[in-house]
């Protein structure tokens, strides 16, 4: 009996391409249901084909589990870098930003305006295209 004989589910997955593995419930001692002990030298080079197309079948779901690991680091990268752009201080125009600004500068004179241009690009180019600064 090889694996293939063995009734399976087919699954095909849109994410790593893999197309073929087997949903089978392995049952004490770790075998599946429908194998028996071989008995002779053809029962024996069943066993033996059987544990191959396994070992190719687990070869083939670690390669799709890398896949799949590579797309979550991707997808993962491309989370921290828009991140950034959910926070609501993101959504704020440029005037009152600059209104903020201003107000701490007015009312702390011990922060001078480069200090908020360190920040990132766009208060960088608020507090220079601003002329009092």
């Amino acid at each position: 009996m090889t694996l293939s004989s063995i009734k399976s589910k087919q699954a095909v997955c849109h994410c790593c391409g893999l197309t073929k593995f087997s949903a089978f419930t392995l049952h004490p001692p770790y075998q599946p249901k429908s194998y028996r002990q071989p008995t002779s030298h053809a029962g024996v080079a069943n066993a033996r084909r059987f544990v191959r197309e396994g070992d190719a079948q687990i070869a083939d779901i670690q390669k799709a589990i890398k896949r799949l690991q590579r797309h979550e680091a991707h997808l993962n990268t491309i989370v921290r870098q828009h991140r950034s752009y959910l926070s609501p201080i993101h959504r704020l125009p440029d005037d009152v930003l600059l209104m903020i600004f201003t107000a701490e500068w007015e009312s702390n004179d011990q922060m001078p305006p480069w200090t908020v241009s360190a920040v990132c690009r766009r208060w960088r180019g608020i507090v220079n295209g601003y002329p009092l600064f």
